[in-house]
């Protein structure tokens, strides 16, 4: 089934995306009065609303239809209130965007009054001084009119805050897979040339050939539990654990390994060494929890503490390195670290699976390791989501030096998070195109997990077929990033209003129509505009491979378990990977990061205000929206 606007788009004849803000920069850069406070404030409130109906949508069961319709067109709604909005505070840039905008208001809406409303007041005179005002405030109002439509089922009777019991009891019933629905994606009908459709579209291996449709993610693929990935948002993505699990199984996998996994994990920025999943996310600090020997690097002193007291008592199997991992050396380090562990020596190409997320020197790691040899299964790194397929870009500068990930200006891909407003800021991560380059011909892209991608080795990867073949990389970007539902949504920790989500359009980036020439012309003048010079670069850095190679013998033999006998360990893990997204806890305690080891979340809690209209002072506390009413799930 289309979603509705899509459907209505469609009749109509349509056409739902019209950038903004819009492509006029130096007109954007003048709108720095009153108007633009009041554009990053209900900008911010209308993410907090999407936030919010997408955490009820994981909520619903799939057989009640009915509700899950009522969340996709509040959340479709929340998108056209950001465009009319958008359009109204740039309306001296771009005088059509508000007529766009106001179009996409003759929907079928649930709020009909509320949205003639908005619709009169945003095609008022302009000119008038409290137009921006009394268009804003009609946007908002309707908004949360449809707001409320679409999430009252879930909101309490009470009062009382729901208590963690109550919210792990009700939390055990999300235990399947998100199947027999289609996944929440950005609406198609506002995307460039309504390509977020293909997010929604089953493909066939390649054009022409009689094999049947594939999923599109991995986890209905091969029949994964739901879990919840960096986005904290559930996903059916292939977890990492049931990816090495699939693998293994393979008779590829088999020929190659044929003593299973290695069992071993390398993690280049364990930070505190929690085992966590959502925002909080690291699987490789999971696999260790689960029995998994290996190497965790860490350049922040000051997480030591709390690094050996997640995972001290894992060695001398799992080595810590209280240091940066640097390109230059990083091969040389690991081999030195992995001598200290006791039982049998792992290969470079036994390792299981190497995470990297460092905050700037990722894909320099990657490149650097794979030209010393190193051949993980999987690769799990950290990129820049916003740049596309066929554009390789990696920072560099002086910005990328030992205390990269304590220092740096932008440590988000998203947002400056920055007291100098109006500056320009280094490049946080590589494009996905430089991770593909750094690790070469021999990987396959997995997915996109929103701002991490997964690669697999293609010799033991013909278990993961037909399925992997069947989406190109630029369609599995679009799945993982480009349409997710939250790609273009002020993040959490987003609480700047200079976010670069309130200076430029990304969705201009993913029209399907653009050549390479224009795509590329687009990015150059963003970084001219945004981005520090010297901070980047279209090349990949020039390395050579280490001629170091470590001389350790074999210390003694150590059998190698596999996951094929470890079937309690995979259903126990999965078990915690679902488990970490609970129902919204409504409280106004602090927000703990409990690990899993201590009993309890490592969710947030949320603060319950009752307000009418955006406050600035009120959202995103601790990271995390907070919930205008008191939700309970169905």
């Amino acid at each position: 089934m289309l979603p509705l606007l899509l459907t209505l788009l469609v009749l109509y004849g349509a056409s739902g995306f019209h950038a903004c803000p819009p492509a006029d920069s130096a007109c954007v850069a003048e709108v720095r009065s009153s108007a633009w406070r009041l554009w990053a404030e209900v900008d911010k409130a209308l993410s907090q609303r999407i936030y919010e109906l997408l955490t009820i949508y994981d909520w619903i069961p799939k057989e009640e239809l009915h509700s899950r319709q009522k969340a996709l067109q509040g959340l479709e709604a929340m998108e056209v209130a950001k465009q009319l909005l958008c359009a109204a505070s740039f309306v001296r840039c771009d005088p059509e965007g508000v007529n766009h905008g106001v179009k996409l208001l003759q929907m079928d809406l649930s709020e009909r009054e509320a949205a003639q409303r908005a619709e009169e007041a945003c095609t008022a005179d302009v000119s008038a001084v409290d137009w921006l005002g009394k268009c804003s405030f009609a946007i908002w109002d309707w908004a949360d009119a449809e707001y409320f439509i679409s999430a009252k089922d879930f909101m309490s009777n009470s009062d009382e805050p729901q208590t963690s019991e109550e919210s792990d009891r009700l939390n055990l019933r999300k235990t399947d897979a998100n199947a027999g629905y289609a996944a929440v994606v950005y609406p198609p009908s506002l995307s460039p040339g309504h390509i977020c459709q293909t997010s929604l579209t089953p493909m066939s291996p390649s054009p022409g050939e009689s094999k049947a449709s594939q999923p599109i993610f991995g986890g209905e693929a091969f029949g994964d539990v739901a879990w919840v990935d960096v986005s904290n948002l559930r996903t059916r993505h292939l977890s990492s654990i049931s990816l090495l699990e699939v693998l293994e199984n393979g008779k590829a996998f088999q020929e190659r390994h044929p003593f299973g996994l290695s069992r071993f994990a390398i993690n280049l920025g364990g930070g505190d060494g929690g085992c966590r999943v959502g925002h909080g996310l690291d699987p490789v600090n999971c696999f260790f929890v689960q029995g998994f020997g290996g190497v965790v690097f860490e350049a922040n002193q000051s997480l030591e503490e709390e690094l050996q007291s997640s995972l001290g008592h894992f060695t001398p199997d799992v080595q810590i390195v209280m240091e940066a991992a640097q390109a230059e050396t990083i091969s040389q380090r690991l081999l030195i670290a992995m001598a200290q562990r006791p039982g049998r020596w792992v290969e470079k190409d036994e390792v299981d699976i190497i995470k990297v997320d460092v905050d700037g020197l990722d894909c320099h790691l990657v490149q650097a390791l794979t030209l010393s040899g190193w051949r993980p299964k999987v690769w799990h790194v950290e990129i820049n989501p916003l740049f596309p397929p066929n554009i390789s870009l990696w920072p560099s500068g002086s910005s990328l030096g030992v205390e990269t990930t304590i220092k740096r200006d932008l440590t988000s891909a998203f947002s400056r998070r920055n007291e100098r407003e109006h500056t320009k800021q280094a490049l946080v991560g590589c494009s996905l195109q430089a991770l593909l380059d750094a690790a070469g011909s021999e990987y396959s892209l997995l997915h996109v997990e929103f701002e991490n991608a997964v690669l697999v080795r293609k010799d033991i990867s013909e278990a993961l077929e037909p399925w992997l073949s069947s989406r190109s990389v630029v369609q599995k970007w679009r799945d993982g990033y480009f349409c997710h539902p939250i790609a273009r949504v002020r993040l959490p920790h987003d609480h700047d209003e200079d976010s670069l989500f309130l200076h430029y359009d990304f969705r201009r980036w993913g029209d399907p129509s653009l050549s390479g020439e224009d795509l590329l012309q687009l990015v150059q003048a963003f970084l001219q505009q945004f981005v520090e010079d010297h901070t980047y670069s279209f090349k990949a850095p020039q390395m050579t491979s280490g001629s170091w190679e470590s001389s350790a013998p074999i210390l003694g033999v150590q059998r190698k378990q596999s996951l094929r006998n470890q079937g309690a360990i995979h259903q126990s893990l999965k078990y915690f990977l679902f488990i970490s997204q609970a129902p919204p806890r409504t409280s106004t305690a602090t927000r703990k990061e409990d690990t899993f080891f201590s009993g309890q979340s490592s969710l947030p809690t949320f603060k319950v205000s009752c307000h009418h209209g955006p406050q600035v002072e009120e959202m995103w506390r601790w990271s995390w929206p907070i919930w205008s009413r008191t939700l309970s799930a169905p």
